[in-house]
């Protein structure tokens, strides 16, 4: 008898927090045997080698390209990262012999990037893509048309929350993406969906000259500002919560697939798990077994990120202040002893010092932290799903202001803005068995709207992938 043929996968990475869903889905694509997946690191604008190293570990196959010829060029301006001047007309006035220069320029990038990913997937016999998004942005959009025009199915397995105020806070000040020049009002009149209100300006998705490209070679979605908007054949559903969520941004009921998250059927065995192991990690610590324990999921620390920062609503001139302010808020809480997870980008050196004040560092994934924990903090981080999936109270706070809407209705997450409000609401949490029962006891009513707790992610997953070629 014949050998069935595997089927070929490409896992397209190009973030680093990407490979906490991408990998999951990928050892499972190994292990039904039915599948042979290829991971695709693209490394032209994140570092990617720990998650290089890490498909080494697990013996995936992989490809890192650092290339930053034909297809790197981010679909996102990065000029948000300074101050406009007091002085922006002379900046925003679009000249037409400079827009059809832009134009020409972008419309010769679309191609040739569509170009090198036909190849990609040609050479590589790709039947099933694997991405994170199909929209707007990073060019994620080109390859999911190259993939479409080569009829290979493309699965989104997401791997955050993120609706339109998301790439709009990144572009906000950035003048390009404002709608003062002719051709700029020209563009918006004839492609209104790409057009989004966010405090008080009317924003484009891309340029200009970028969006007339985008829409005569074909390259442009339905709703440019989502994440989820473009030709992929499913979004792989983790959640109810999810869900409607998807579906309060017009993404359509049949493009949803419910799987369940991979991490949940890890989360099922943990928490069975979970009062031995908190027990252990306290006496290893010797620390009081009758003080809670605050998970707090640690904002992004890396070099640079100051220039990110936008003092109309941050705080903090400095991420020394940063630091300090939440690590003295976490540790002033005396009914409790506090774990620090930093964030996957975070740079440690600039963490070790906290420790002197008497808070832990553990990097292990929160998969295996979550179950233990009695109060989870962060601030804005899709994260905060998994914490209302195992009934955590948590405490969620917007130091950027952001304004992200995505649990606004929950009431066991609590999402403050102000510093003081941060600081009383940890020592309510932490001091008040009343309160802190109240929220708990909201949480773990909407648990089973964020989660799907049953052990049976793989199998729903592994069903909806085989449906894709089943004759």
């Amino acid at each position: 008898m014949e050998k069935q043929r595997l089927i070929r996968s490409l896992v397209y990475i190009d973030i680093p927090t990407q490979s906490k869903v991408l990998f999951p889905v990928t050892q499972l694509l190994k292990e039904s045997q039915k599948y042979s997946p290829l991971i695709y690191l693209d490394g032209s604008r994140h570092d990617l080698k720990s998650i290089q190293e890490e498909c080494e570990e697990n013996s995936y196959d992989y490809v890192l390209d650092t290339d930053n010829s034909i297809k790197r060029e981010s679909l996102t301006s990065r000029s948000h990262e300074r101050e406009p001047s007091q002085n922006t007309e002379s900046k925003i006035a679009v000249k037409p012999r400079s827009f059809l220069i832009e134009f020409l320029s972008y419309s010769r990038f679309l191609k040739s990037t569509f170009r090198f990913f036909l190849r990609l997937l040609k050479e590589n016999e790709i039947q099933l893509l694997l991405v994170t998004r199909d929209g707007i942005g990073h060019n994620y959009n080109i390859l999911v048309k190259a993939a479409k025009r080569m009829n290979i199915s493309v699965v989104i397995i997401p791997f955050t929350v993120a609706n339109a105020v998301e790439p709009a806070l990144k572009i906000y000040l950035d003048y390009n993406h404002r709608i003062k020049s002719g051709i700029a009002r020209m563009v918006a009149s004839i492609y209104s969906n790409w057009v989004y209100k966010f405090r008080g300006s009317k924003l484009l998705r891309l340029r200009a000259p970028h969006i007339l490209a985008s829409e005569l070679f074909g390259f442009g979605t339905k709703q440019p500002w989502l994440d989820y908007s473009g030709n992929a054949d499913f979004i792989a559903v983790e959640s109810e919560f999810m869900k409607d969520y998807y579906l309060s941004e017009n993404i359509p009921n049949a493009k949803l697939k419910f799987t369940g998250s991979l991490y949940e059927d890890k989360l099922t065995v943990n928490i069975k798990n979970g009062e031995n192991e908190k027990r252990a990690l306290f006496d290893k610590y010797g620390w009081d077994i009758s003080k809670k324990l605050i998970l707090c999921a640690f904002p992004p620390i890396y070099e640079g990120r100051e220039k990110l920062l936008d003092q109309n609503y941050f705080y903090f001139k400095t991420l020394g202040e940063l630091i300090d302010f939440w690590i003295d808020s976490l540790v002033s809480c005396s009914n409790a002893q506090v774990i620090i997870n930093p964030h996957p980008r975070s740079k440690l050196k600039f963490m070790k010092h906290i420790e002197e004040k008497g808070v832990v560092i553990i990097t292990d994934e929160l998969v295996k932290l979550m179950p233990l924990c009695d109060i989870f903090v962060a601030s804005m981080s899709a994260t905060i799903r998994m914490a209302v999936a195992c009934g955590k109270p948590v405490l969620n706070y917007d130091m950027n202001k952001y304004g992200y809407t995505d649990f606004i209705d929950i009431a066991g997450v609590i999402t403050v803005e102000e510093k003081d409000q941060f600081e009383q609401e940890l020592k309510k949490l932490t001091d008040q068995e009343e309160y802190y029962k109240q929220v708990e006891a909201a949480q773990i009513e909407k648990s089973n709207y964020f989660g799907t707790l049953d052990g049976k992610a793989k199998e729903r997953t592994l069903k909806v992938l085989d449906d894709l070629f089943r004759n």
